[in-house]
């Protein structure tokens, strides 16, 4: 999708049609999308995605709004959701990209530390540091596209292991700031009420509560996802109605009610119109 210019992704770069959801993972060779596009990679944006680059070998340049920035191997690129961002590489370049949800991003930062809200590059290492974080890296890749049991626990664990030892590596020069960027911020903040909200909410009280008017509201979204407010808040329903309908036994019933719909055949109705689907059909393609 792309608005005012800027390109942006529900999923990954140049897929305009892939939608992530709440547990969404994916690691990839650098090679595999950037070759594609002839190694350069334009600015875009990912409002529901954190980015991790790792650059084993070879150079690039990147860049955040209007810096750019030259780097060589060994180099990691942390990219949290919403920044905009561009990669141009001078190959050959060896490394891997680490794609997953906002909301894995959350889930591991929640119960004592903030999740950092700006780009990171970390670029000094000692040598045995940046081979532990291959080695980490590598037992995610087996995990991933293994069938283990436990298989999404021990994930979950690695992944969150990989992202704090980047952070303990980092050092504040390495940080690109972006925080004079209020529309950004208001855009984070907006995430994090949806993600603590039971959508009984409309969006004059998220917008009330950000101390901003709607019609601001609608621009600061359009501006960090392409999406206008309504979008965003009705994107976040579907992905909790999804997660009810996979993991637990409520009924249609109480899962409209759940997620603030009056009856259960409007959220039905909402429900196909976001998904071809209605609810129990969706719950049972699920379960077969």
């Amino acid at each position: 999708m792309k608005k005012s210019g800027i390109a942006h992704y529900d999923g990954l770069y140049g897929d305009s049609q892939a939608r992530s959801d709440s547990s969404y993972l994916f690691l990839e060779e650098i090679v595999t999308r950037s070759e594609e596009f002839d190694w350069s990679i334009k600015p875009h944006i990912h409002s529901e995605l954190v980015q991790i680059f790792i650059i084993e070998e070879g150079s690039l340049i990147f860049q955040h709004s209007s810096e750019w920035t030259n780097l060589s191997h060994p180099c990691i690129i942390l990219i949290p959701p919403s920044q905009q961002h561009a990669l141009t590489y001078n190959p050959p370049v060896n490394g891997q990209i680490l794609s997953f949800s906002r909301n894995i991003f959350n889930d591991i930062f929640k119960t004592f530390l903030d999740p950092p809200q700006n780009i990171e590059i970390i670029r000094e290492f000692e040598k045995q540091d940046f081979k532990s974080l291959l080695e980490i890296l590598g037992r995610i890749r087996e995990e991933l596209f293994g069938d283990h049991y436990g298989r999404e626990i021990l994930l979950r664990a690695q992944l969150s292991q990989f992202v704090i030892e980047i952070l303990r590596l980092r050092k504040t020069e390495n940080v690109l700031q972006n925080e004079a960027n209020i529309g950004l911020q208001h855009f984070l903040r907006f995430q994090k009420l949806l993600d603590q909200s039971n959508y009984n909410r409309n969006l004059a009280d998220y917008a009330d509560e950000l101390c901003i008017s709607q019609v601001h509201l609608n621009r600061i979204c359009k501006a960090h996802s392409g999406k206008k407010a309504i979008e965003i808040v009705q994107a976040k329903m579907v992905d909790q109605a999804c997660k009810y309908l996979r993991h637990t036994s409520y009924s249609v019933s109480e899962i409209a009610y759940k997620l603030g719909f009056e009856y259960p055949n409007y959220f039905a109705r909402f429900f196909r119109k976001q998904t071809g689907v209605n609810p129990s059909e969706f719950r049972m393609t699920k379960e077969s």
